[in-house]
Order: C-alpha cells, then structure tokens, then sequence
C-alpha cells in the first residue's frame, strides 16, 4: 500500500536531503569549532559549578527530567514496532512501513551502536567533574582527540544528549494529516531534548561540545536512515508490478528468481 504520492515522496526526499546536509555540515563546523576554541567547554562548565561541585546534580526535578529521556524512548520504541505489526492502523494514520522503522534505526544505530557502544568507549575523555579545573585528577582533553584519562562509559560524546536528539524520530510515525499537530509535537520535542542534554552539562557530566555533537550525529543517522528506507521502498514499488513477467518468463530458474527478489522489497511496500 502507497500511502503517499510519488511527487510527494520526491519532494520529502529531497527535502530530508537538505536536512541532512544541513547537519553533517553543522557538525564539521561545530567540531572545528571546538577544536580551535577548547576553552569554550571549560568556560560553558563554569557556569554551573560553585564551591567544589555541580550543585544542581542533586535537584530532584532534574533527575526527574533526565529520568524522562529513557521513558520517552521506550514509548517512541513500542509505537513503532506496534506500527510495524498493526498494518491497519498504518493506514488509517497513513505512516509507512519505512516510517516506522525511522526511531528504531536512529536509537539502534545512532545512540546504541555509534555513541554509547563505539564513541563513549574509544576516546577516553574525562567528564567536567573528574578534571582538574573543576576539582578532579584527570587532564582536560578536545573533541575528537584520543585519551586515556577515562576508561569506560566516558565523556565524548553523550549518550543522554543522542537519546534526546533520538526523540525527533517520533516525527516519522504521527499522523500526516494532523499538520497543526506535528508542529507543536516537533517544537516540544526540540525544547525538551535541548533541557536534557544541557542537565547534563549542568551535572558536571558532559562538555557542552558532547551534547551538541551527540546530537548532530544522531540526528545526521536519523535522516540518513529515512533516505535509504524512502529509497530501499521506491525501489520495491518500481519491481513489484513486474514480478508477474518474471514468472512466466520461465517455468525453472526465474521463478526461484522471483521468489528471492519478491523477499527482499516486499517487507517496505506498505
């Protein structure tokens, strides 16, 4: 089932082209940002720390809003796979079946596999409050540069922050024709995923380049994600109705031919 038109599509596509672009391009220019002005981080970090501690690490509503992030997740994750198995309700909400695949892909790949599994654990860097500007023992060091100051589950990038960016992708599975309703959704969304990731700049526990990039590298997973569904899917659509000549084209080796092509594309074309 084709939920959108093929001008539709072409126009979604090329417009999540340019949302793409957008961010891989913001995130070189944030990284050589943070490069050549290191201070930004520590200076940003200050302004949360007082005495000899981050203060605010201990306010009950900002664990309450850290707390957040991992329940809005969960939520985002069992309305797609609840999508991916209801093809009713896909239909009546008009979301794809590549739609819905969106937050999986970006929270599996972009926050799991990228940020917490391979980023967090390849390059060492100390969080704000082991460092010994802010009363710690461990050396300072920039994005993107190798350390040995931390050993596991370290400060570049932040989990939490990719988490939050990772919400956006409930964009993908509301309703398309609640337009009125997107917007608001997406705007709290973008608030709410901002006020988390910067609780952690304020919990001594991130740099805020950890947060911004985290972001911009989830978000840069996300759309590519939906390209390559959006693309996987046109190709589905454009085989599809050619399947019936290759069944009679032979009564032997192109009828297997067709099975195996039909099990590739057949899972995205609705």
């Amino acid at each position: 089932m084709v939920y959108l038109t093929s001008r539709s599509n072409a126009k979604a596509s090329k417009f999540n082209g340019y949302l793409l672009a957008g961010t891989v391009t913001a995130l070189g220019l944030s990284s050589v940002l943070f490069l050549a002005m290191p201070e930004i981080d520590v200076k940003f970090s200050r302004l949360f720390y007082h005495g000899r501690s981050f203060p605010m690490a201990h306010f009950s509503s900002l664990q309450l809003l850290r707390a957040l992030n991992d329940w809005i997740g969960g939520i985002i994750l069992l309305m797609s796979l609840v999508l991916l198995s209801v093809e009713k309700l896909r239909r009546r909400l008009r979301v794809s079946k590549s739609d819905a695949l969106v937050p999986i892909l970006t929270y599996g790949i972009g926050t799991w596999a990228v940020v917490n599994a391979t980023l967090k654990e390849t390059f060492g860097r100390a969080r704000p409050r082991s460092i010994e500007e802010f009363g710690g023992t461990s050396v300072f060091t920039k994005v993107w540069e190798m350390s040995e100051a931390c050993a596991s589950n370290c400060s570049f990038t932040s989990g939490e922050a990719a988490g939050a960016a990772a919400m956006l992708s409930v964009m993908f599975i509301l309703p398309k024709t609640t337009q009125a309703i997107r917007v608001v959704v997406g705007v709290s969304i973008s608030i709410l995923a901002a006020a988390i990731s910067l609780n952690r700049v304020a919990f001594g526990a991130h740099f805020l380049s950890d947060i911004v990039l985290s972001a911009l590298i989830v978000v840069s997973i996300m759309l590519l994600s939906k390209l390559l569904l959006d693309r996987v899917a046109e190709t589905a659509q454009v085989i599809a109705p050619n399947r019936l000549s290759w069944q009679h084209a032979s009564n032997d080796g192109t009828v297997r031919g067709r099975r195996k092509l039909r099990a590739y594309p057949s899972f995205l074309r609705s």
